[in-house]
């Protein structure tokens, strides 16, 4: 008796439809209608194995097969792989192939690329045509030779055998179905009848239905993920530098939530992210910085405080060579105490008159250390900024000056290369990702895309952006996320803008940024404590970032 799992509902319409007089036509056209309504319903299961357990059932107790089989062709197209078989004989009740050697997969293709001839499966793969067998060994076909082969290492002895292609609506070969040794109420080996035929067409319709759905669904969601990694290289491409901040990102957040689910003790020692989860993760990491593909190139790029779509110290070069000319052409039409008087006026009682092209000469060098540096600028620096954009000269109709406000503006920028605006608009990105990713129709298991892409500049504090969520508002998703972005940008050594951090500093500013409440505390455990970020520094830092690591000292940053 097999034992295969159903639904016990489906299991009763089974047995009465079973027994329904054969001989009334009427009867047995309802019987194949109830059985197309079942099929139908059975195709909406995504679960494969389900499904063709439920087929392979109705298959078996219909025509009283001893033994029943269903093939998938495998990924590659190029062999049929055993999904699920049945055997009275052989006592095997239910079991994924997939899982077990003892029935290797089917080869459909000789070495050289030709059909197979020689193996009855791939004879009805390649012909598209349902076989059906009296006597396998009585066949003069040379396919019958692989039966007889298998039947020996089993003991057993295929007879009659009925083998029907899985056919998509394209008519291409999905799988097999095939029911051997039909058994009559004597117990007898006897052929399949034709009705045993046109029920067997219908469950094979039934399969190629279920798994062209199957197919279906998994080409969408390798379309949607492909695409997001596509969009994604777009974005990396966009810019000069950070050119693998998403993937780097991407593995990051990766490697944080399969941790979680290795997790044996602390906060986080019952979430089991599911397969879907992960997925749903992995698509909001490729897609949280979707909104920069708006962003202004000069802007992500902005390696220094007067970059725009060039680097401006060039301009104020420029403008201080013409300030210098234009002195030492009034100095050769004034007498000197005019000059002087003029200069003092004009630049400040601080300006040497004597030697003034070489001062500005030391100003400009100042200012092009200010424009790259990346330390805190102070109020001293930001003075000196303003008292040399304050000098400005009208001569004979011209305006001379050495900053322009857009100029003074950039160098004033206490710290970093993006003044207010520019930051404004950097940041509008997370808002751009969160419109743009809502507008998309996700399956219901990934609904959470949007939300956890557009979360990543948040902290538990609420002081974050775009949308300031406090730590009841972020999920664990985010959370990660949130970490996984800032760990990348504080050891990414492709920053032009930026010195790399080693392993260690990077650790500390995590820690301190725990310690303010911004991060979470019991994920940055789990990142020390598992090794995780050793595992990525390993294979995303440069060699000469990778210093010792005290986990203790920086555990007790935020331990306190």
């Amino acid at each position: 008796m097999n034992k295969f799992n159903g639904d016990i509902s489906v299991s009763n319409i089974i047995k009465r439809l079973i027994r329904a007089p054969e001989t009334d036509d009427c009867e047995y056209q309802q019987h194949i209608e109830s059985l197309n309504k079942i099929g139908n319903a059975l195709s909406a299961d995504v679960d494969l194995t389900n499904v063709f357990d439920l087929i392979l059932s109705m298959a078996i107790n219909y025509t009283n097969a001893d033994g029943a089989t269903i093939y998938m062709v495998s990924k590659d197209g190029k062999k049929l792989d055993f999904k699920l078989i049945y055997n009275k004989s052989l006592g095997i009740d239910q079991l994924d192939r997939q899982q077990d050697n003892e029935w290797p997969s089917i080869p459909l293709f000789n070495p050289d690329g030709s059909p197979r001839t020689d193996s009855l499966e791939a004879y009805v793969f390649h012909n598209k045509i349902t076989l059906d067998l009296d006597d396998v060994y009585e066949s003069a076909n040379q396919y019958k030779n692989g039966v007889v082969i298998s039947d020996i290492s089993h003991g057993y002895r295929c007879k009659s055998m009925l083998t029907i292609p899985l056919l998509d609506h394209e008519n291409n070969v999905l799988g097999l179905i095939q029911v051997i040794n039909a058994i009559d109420a004597d117990g007898m080996i006897v052929s399949f009848d034709d009705r045993d035929k046109e029920l067997l067409k219908s469950l094979a319709s039934q399969a190629a239905l279920a798994v062209s759905h199957r197919n279906l669904l998994e080409g969408m969601e390798t379309l949607l993920m492909q695409f997001m990694r596509v969009i994604a290289t777009a974005i990396e491409r966009k810019s000069t530098y950070s050119s693998r901040h998403i993937s780097r990102v991407v593995k990051l957040t990766e490697m944080l939530a399969q941790e979680i689910n290795k997790a044996q003790s602390g906060v986080y020692k019952d979430i089991s992210f599911t397969a879907d989860q992960l997925r749903e993760l992995s698509m909001a990491a490729l897609t949280h910085d979707l909104g920069k593909i708006v962003t202004p190139k000069y802007i992500i790029d902005k390696s220094t405080r007067l970059f725009c779509v060039l680097d401006k110290i060039d301009l104020v070069q420029l403008r201080f060579s013409r300030m210098k000319l234009l002195c030492r052409l009034l100095k050769e039409s004034m007498n000197t105490e005019d000059f002087a008087d003029f200069i003092q006026a004009s630049f400040g009682t601080q300006v040497p008159v004597k030697g003034l092209e070489n001062w500005l000469d030391k100003q400009f060098e100042w200012l092009r250390q200010i424009n790259e540096t990346e330390e805190y600028l102070s109020e001293e620096v930001l003075d000196r900024v303003q008292t040399l954009a304050d000098i400005h000269i009208t001569y004979d109709g011209e305006e001379y000056y050495l900053l322009s406000p857009d100029e003074k503006l950039n160098l004033k920028v206490r710290q970093g290369t993006l003044n207010p605006e520019e930051k404004k608009l950097m940041r509008e990105h997370v808002w751009i990702t969160l419109e743009l990713l809502s507008q998309l129709s996700f399956p219901k298991k990934y609904q959470n895309v949007a939300n956890i892409a557009a979360s990543h500049h948040e902290n538990l504090l609420g002081t974050g952006y775009p949308r300031g969520l406090k730590a009841e508002q972020l999920s664990i998703q985010s959370r990660i996320l949130a970490m996984a972005d800032i760990f990348e940008a504080i050891t990414a050594s492709d920053r032009p803008y930026k010195t790399p951090h080693t392993l260690s500093e990077s650790l500390i500013i995590l820690a301190k940024a725990v310690r303010k409440g911004e991060l979470d505390g019991d994920l940055m455990d789990i990142f020390l404590d598992s090794g995780l970020y050793m595992e990525y520094a390993r294979d995303s830092l440069e060699a000469e970032l990778i210093d010792n690591i005290d986990i203790n000292q920086i555990k007790s940053i935020y331990h306190i």
